[in-house]
């Protein structure tokens, strides 16, 4: 699967702290190993690398070093949250495919977003589980609380692209020919309201692996809005 370019990997500030740390040691083994058999004593210093456009910090010798972070934002929770019922709904659509498709192409890309969003799905429910978060994105001692305002609202009108119950109902009424150019209609404006989810959490988002979901999503959705349209155009 491709990755996007949208989301440069950076090394987190602890694989930062222990770089310029590495470093800083060597240099004071080299320098206390020169000077024609004289003994010098080196103390090392950490060195604390800045954000862009920032200088870095030398701390104190014996310094420790703060544990291992994983930041993450309101935006890239929210993404997650929102996208698990998102790709749900496209599940649920990909299921009607087998018995009312007429199409090999839209069978197979059906067959294909059934795989891959399950698995996705796993993906954002464990990321979330792994932060101490349920799948509404609040704090598991929290989870299921009416949600107010904090946009972490998985409401089906919160997200961009979805198909209404009365599309679902077409759908699932549909066959034949039929059938493909509805469901390959809804598909792509579906997978468009990802791409939207998917832009709305880089303008915000910090987190690294999120981002790195978000740009397989945006890739992804991308090439089969492609691949979609091109069957619908000769239907």
């Amino acid at each position: 699967m491709q990755r996007s370019r949208w989301f440069p990997r950076r090394l987190s500030r602890r694989s930062r702290l222990l770089t310029a740390a590495t470093a800083a040691t060597a240099l004071a083994a080299l320098l206390g190993g020169c000077g024609g058999g004289e003994e010098r004593v080196t103390e090392n210093v950490v060195i604390q690398p800045g954000l862009p456009g920032e200088e870095a910090t030398t701390l104190p010798p014996g310094t420790t070093l703060p544990p291992s972070e994983d930041p993450y934002t309101e935006a890239d929770v929210a993404f997650l949250v929102q996208m698990v019922p998102h790709h749900e709904q496209a599940l649920e659509m990909a299921e009607l495919a087998p018995d009312r498709a007429s199409d090999e192409r839209v069978l197979g890309l059906a067959s294909r977003i059934a795989d891959v969003q399950q698995a996705e799905i796993d993906v954002y429910v464990r990321w979330l589980a792994d932060h101490g978060l349920g799948a509404d994105g609040r704090p598991d001692d929290r989870a299921g609380e009416d949600h107010g305002d904090d946009g972490h609202s998985g409401d089906d009108t919160s997200m961009p692209g979805m198909a209404s119950e009365q599309d679902l109902a077409a759908l699932a009424a549909a066959d034949g020919t039929e059938f493909d150019r509805l469901w390959l209609t809804l598909m792509i404006a579906h997978h468009e309201g990802a791409l939207e989810m998917a832009a709305e959490r880089e303008q915000e988002g910090t987190n690294v692996r999120v981002g790195e979901l978000a740009a397989d999503v945006a890739v992804t959705q991308q090439d089969e809005i492609s691949t979609m349209q091109a069957v619908l155009d000769e239907l």
